[in-house]
């Protein structure tokens, strides 16, 4: 359980630095129009779900390692 909340927790700010990365070529070279946005708003979403989830799930699984 640890080493998922780990996965979660990389994964999901990972993929968040990469739809920023995105997002912001995609404003700098002006292409997509206002859709490249929703680029930014997945990204918030996303760590905004995954952050939590992640550290929650570290948190149970340092809690069960210390039972057994």
């Amino acid at each position: 359980m640890k080493t998922l909340g780990i996965v979660i927790l990389c994964g999901s700010v990972g993929l968040a630095g990469l739809l920023l990365l995105i997002w912001f070529l995609g404003f700098l070279g002006h292409i997509g129009g206002g859709l490249i946005h929703l680029l930014l708003v997945l990204a918030i979403l996303l760590g905004l779900v995954g952050i939590p989830a992640g550290l929650i799930s570290l948190l149970i699984g340092m809690l069960a390692g210390k039972k057994a």
